[in-house]
């Protein structure tokens, strides 16, 4: 039985007894003797009994639906606190999966970290053996420089024992490496050469 039945049917019932109660009442008071022996005060009496009777099983009925509600409106917050905890649940999911992204990204990146590590240390090596090519020829270069000092000395010694000076050129400009300077009072081939700046030395 529902709440809203159960009202209605109090509604019903509790004018109904109060009616009777009233015409009761009237037939008490009615001057014409004793009334309760008479037919219509037992039954009237019956009626009553019933209709307290209807009455309480109403309000047990009413009960019974307040408690029902009661029930319900418990039952419905219950459902409404699992709905929240299932909408934390799904943001914690969601959560999840963007810090799962973020690792997924994290991880590519790392992924990406060794590989350009890869490429440096290929780099490193590379830098290592030019840097060794440019020492051994930096090396070649001073022992060819050295040898042409020595043969450029070679060739002067050669040409002064051979003349006892230096071959004569047009200008300085003219004399081939290993020639010069010429000093004044010092080198006969000082007066070969214009001496602009007169500081005595020509063909520096």
């Amino acid at each position: 039985m529902s709440i809203k039945s159960a009202f209605a049917r109090r509604s019903v019932v509790i004018p109904t007894a109060v009616g009777v109660a009233a015409f009761v009442a009237g037939v008490i008071v009615a001057p014409s003797g004793d009334v309760t022996a008479s037919p219509e005060y037992t039954a009237l009496e019956d009626r009553v009994a019933q209709l307290d009777g209807d009455l309480t099983s109403a309000q047990a009925a009413l009960a019974d639906e307040r408690e029902a509600a009661a029930d319900l409106a418990a039952d419905i917050e219950a459902v409404d606190e699992l709905r929240a905890e299932i909408s934390a649940l799904e943001g914690a999911a969601a959560d999840a999966e963007a810090q799962d992204a973020a690792i997924d990204a994290l991880e590519a990146q790392l992924d990406d970290a060794a590989v350009w590590e890869g490429r440096a240390g290929d780099l490193e090596l590379q830098v290592a053996a030019l840097e060794e090519d440019l020492e051994q020829a930096l090396q070649r270069a001073d022992e060819a420089e050295a040898a042409a000092v020595v043969t450029q000395a070679t060739t002067k010694e050669s040409a002064t024992a051979s003349s006892g000076t230096d071959q004569r050129y047009p200008y300085c400009k003219d004399l081939p490496s290993g020639y010069g300077p010429y000093v004044k009072g010092v080198d006969p081939e000082y007066d070969w050469y214009r001496d602009n700046d007169g500081d005595g030395v020509v063909c520096e």
